[in-house]
């Protein structure tokens, strides 16, 4: 009996962790879900109409942008994946670069340093990218002359270290609090921190309580966010050239 009885516990524990397990999926997917919701629709009208008005004077520059424009949808609402390779987030960010470029023009600068031993390891979908559309969204573009964005991607030691930085408007004192608590500002015209809470939740749930988006900012002098993620990536994997240029 004292052995059936322990038999019975121990399947009841397995259920309730599989239950636990089942409801932190539907949880992660449910978030994952709700970031690539997060496309403008105001994006979206913009680079239709950039598109149209190229399409007479400059046939070959729409069709590329056509193409990086459905390339960008088609990442957002059909991935599934909750973690890809540093390659595939780069390529990502690579095509609303250039997407946001077609709009601002030299406005956007873009410099990126990437460690050749990090193009291979797993980060989690669209981390990068919101990180480089909140630079654009929130810092340079809301300068006139514009200016420049930093990616930078680099192995210490058990970390691998993710920045974006700008050297934009930067952010108040009391938005950047608030920021930093992950609570989102809701204003007429738009929502801020919506996709960063976003992604420091998925940060904690991947990887731990103790990871998350790190957030520094001084006022008319620009913004840096990034994240530090556990190290996690095989020797033999580490076959790629190191990337480092300045994408205008």
């Amino acid at each position: 009996m004292r052995l059936i009885e322990g038999v019975v516990n121990f399947l009841n524990l397995e259920l309730l962790q599989t239950e636990l397990n089942q409801k932190t999926t539907l949880l992660m997917q449910a978030e994952f879900n709700s970031l690539k919701s997060q496309i403008r629709p105001h994006f979206l009208f913009n680079m239709m109409a950039n598109i149209s008005a190229l399409i007479r004077p400059n046939p070959n520059k729409a069709r590329s942008l056509i193409k990086d424009l459905s390339d960008f949808l088609r990442v957002h609402l059909k991935s599934s994946k909750e973690e890809i390779s540093i390659t595939e987030e780069l390529e990502y960010v690579n095509i609303y670069i250039r997407l946001e470029q077609a709009r601002f023009g030299d406005r956007i600068t873009v410099i990126k340093k990437i460690a050749v031993e990090a193009l291979n390891h797993k980060v989690p979908t669209f981390s990068m990218q919101v990180l480089v559309e909140n630079a654009v969204k929130h810092g340079i573009t809301k300068v006139k002359k514009g200016g420049i964005i930093y990616i930078t991607v680099s192995h210490k030691k058990d970390f691998l270290q993710i920045y974006v930085e700008d050297n934009g408007v930067g952010i108040d004192p009391e938005k950047l609090s608030q920021l930093k608590k992950m609570d989102y500002i809701v204003n007429n015209q738009e929502s801020t921190g919506l996709g960063l809470k976003n992604v420091n939740a998925r940060l904690k749930k991947i990887y731990g309580e103790e990871y998350g988006l790190q957030i520094e900012s001084l006022q008319g002098a620009g913004t840096k966010v990034g994240f530090i993620i556990p190290w996690d990536i095989k020797e033999e994997e580490k076959k790629y050239e190191i990337i480092a240029g300045n994408d205008r």
